[in-house]
């Protein structure tokens, strides 16, 4: 008889982290986006403006863009999202005037999946733009006009694994297996107290 309601009182454990993790799984972020997500950080000595324009077949233009407003030499994340499939390039314009800055750690990421990581070796200058330091996290460089060009080609593509890999459901896994460790040993704990071990 004891075995047995300790194994109900496990089971009744499990249903409410199943629940609960069931009922927080909505609330987690929307990565279910088809497309490309990309991320850098950004920094330049001046206000002013990263434009990040990409190449599907029809070139660059400004309806393929985004733009961003970066503060007086503070670091700034961008965060952009990119709903075409196939991507052929592309092209990030890290300031709009004269100066320094630098970019940092671009990340790209396909629907649910893991962030993978671009060598920032890869971003070649096109005009305007002296690098005075480039290795496979960061892009130091010079803006010698208002209009610097940056171009990647050389864009992870998805993979298999990141096609089915989901990262809400691992969020969601890991949830329930740390409510009901919680819950399991609250359970343990007061099952030593005779005044609370109701069930004994």
């Amino acid at each position: 008889m004891k075995v047995l309601l300790k194994s109900l009182k496990y089971l009744t454990i499990g249903l409410i982290c199943l629940c609960a993790t069931l009922y927080g799984y909505r609330f987690l972020p929307d990565l279910s986006l088809n497309g490309m997500h990309i991320e850098f950080r950004a920094s330049f000595e001046t206000p002013t403006i990263v434009q990040i324009f990409y190449d599907s077949g029809n070139s660059y233009n400004e309806e393929s863009s985004s733009r961003y407003e970066i503060l007086e030499n503070k670091e700034t994340v961008i965060r952009a999202f990119i709903s075409e499939k196939e991507i052929k390039s592309i092209r990030i314009d890290p300031s709009t005037h004269i100066g320094e800055g630098y970019l940092e750690s671009i990340q790209v990421r396909y629907k649910k999946g893991l962030w993978q990581s671009v060598d920032m070796n890869e971003l070649l200058s096109i005009q305007h733009l002296v690098i005075k330091k480039q290795n496979s996290r960061i892009l130091e460089f010079e803006s010698i006009a208002g209009d610097p060009i940056l171009i990647l080609t050389d864009i992870p593509k998805e993979n298999s694994f990141q096609r089915v890999f989901d990262l809400n459901l691992l969020y969601s896994l890991l949830i329930f297996i740390s409510l009901y460790i919680i819950l399991s040993l609250n359970l343990l704990i007061c099952s030593k107290i005779p005044e609370w071990n109701l069930m004994e």
